[in-house]
């Protein structure tokens, strides 16, 4: 039961929702989201060293003149060099800003394919650094692949950059884990840039399914970039019963994992309740505690709210009722909320305490009823007695005012003639 009433604005979002066979794990996974804005990135480009390379009869050929098919089989050999350049020309936008970049075409869309291909085959060729950079095209390929009017083909790239990531998640660096898994963040709110066919719709949605899928392992991994890569990912993943898994790192041995999950949840009551983040305020490290009073602020939560919710949480019931002598100290705080969550206490005697405040105070109808129910199924007697005598008192004041007035007196001293004209008047 939330402590607070507050309204709360949500963005409207759209689910394509997929039909037929492939799309029922998809629906069942729930990754189906839509969203069309890109937002390219500033990134530093890799440095990949020299761009000669041996070719037919002993000539050296310079990479940065080479095609991207050119590129592929120097790829397949481990020349980071290439890898870097491939990288380079997934970056590449139009030199001035108010053009729209073009999306691939059918041609281009080929060559990427065989450029990621060759990626995910001699991955483990490279060093870390290059892997990372291999993963970071495959999800530039998602971002490319999201121009408007790209090739009908589009679809073609998806196996390659699954298969990318996938290397990438079995990496035995773990900073090459979490640089795939941070990529595959980008799928949830991606689609083509065009008009797609319900086919189309079904194995992109049973595509995410298999994507998600690559993620919730590593909320176990043993090294922490990892397992906070994976919260990350889910984090942004719409749908709250897929992102659930993650809150699991709310109880990581890690403070510092324990308070990136506060964060990156902090805007999701849904997922993680005021309550819960109201307990995480007597968590035995400053930086969680610090994290949660964050995220109950950002969630609008004044500073006397939070006071008080955090003595309604204790685990001390002489903490808990001393809520009732300070809810009339802050204007902004209802205390018929706060008395309704001490009337349903663990402990009867702060039960007691509460139907007693309640006695003194104007409640709205509905704590009324919840005092009746009280009144009749409390195990305690005192908190039944002293609720009953809340409902009967609260019942007889509100006949006495639907009572119709009472007629007015005539009085016996005025001329009948001059009260008339006192009325008439």
């Amino acid at each position: 039961m939330s402590v607070t009433q507050r309204s709360t604005d949500n963005s409207v979002v759209r689910w394509i929702l997929p039909a037929g066979g492939l799309a029922m794990a998809a629906l069942a996974a729930g990754v189906f989201w839509i969203g069309r804005t890109e937002k390219p990135k500033a990134s530093s480009k890799p440095t990949v060293g020299s761009v000669l390379v041996p070719s037919a009869g002993g000539a050296q050929t310079n990479l940065e003149t080479v095609s991207l098919d050119g590129l592929v089989e120097q790829i397949r050999k481990g020349n980071v060099s290439a890898l870097g350049l491939a990288y380079q020309r997934s970056m590449e936008m139009p030199n001035r800003p108010e053009v729209s970049p073009s999306a691939p075409t059918t041609a281009e869309i080929a060559s990427w394919k065989r450029v990621m291909q060759a990626t995910a085959e001699s991955a483990a060729k490279f060093e870390p650094e290059a892997r990372k950079i291999a993963m970071k095209m495959a999800g530039r390929m998602l971002v490319l692949l999201g121009r408007d009017n790209v090739a009908s083909t589009w679809s073609d790239l998806l196996d390659p950059v699954r298969e990318t990531l996938a290397k990438g998640t079995t990496d035995k660096d773990c900073e090459v884990r979490a640089a795939a898994i941070d990529q595959v963040a980008v799928v949830w709110n991606w689609v083509p840039g065009r008009d797609i066919f319900t086919v189309e719709r079904n194995t992109l949605a049973a595509w995410k399914g298999g994507m998600l899928q690559l993620v919730q392992p590593f909320l176990k991994d043993t090294e922490i970039p990892a397992r906070l890569a994976a919260m990350r990912c889910l984090s942004v993943l719409p749908i709250d019963l897929a992102a659930a898994p993650a809150l699991e790192l709310l109880k990581d041995k890690e403070p510092f994992v324990r308070a990136e999950v506060i964060r990156y949840f902090a805007l999701r009551p849904g997922l993680i309740p005021d309550e819960q983040l109201l307990g995480l305020l007597y968590d035995d490290q400053q930086l969680v505690r610090g994290s949660a009073e964050l995220a109950l602020n950002a969630r609008g939560l004044s500073e006397i709210q939070i006071s008080l919710g955090k003595m309604i949480v204790s685990r001390d019931p002489t903490i808990r009722v001393s809520v009732i002598g300070k809810l009339d100290e802050s204007v902004d705080v209802d205390a018929g909320v706060w008395l309704a969550r001490l009337v349903e206490d663990s402990d009867a005697s702060v039960r007691l305490k509460a139907v007693e405040a309640i006695a003194k105070r104007k409640v709205s109808g509905d704590l009324i009823r919840r005092l009746q129910v009280i009144s009749e199924k409390d195990t305690s007697d005192a908190v039944r007695k002293s609720a009953e005598k809340v409902v009967r008192a609260q019942s007889t004041a509100s006949i006495s005012i639907t009572l119709p007035p009472l007629p007015e007196r005539q009085s016996v001293l005025a001329p009948k003639s001059t009260v008339t004209t006192i009325r008439a008047n």
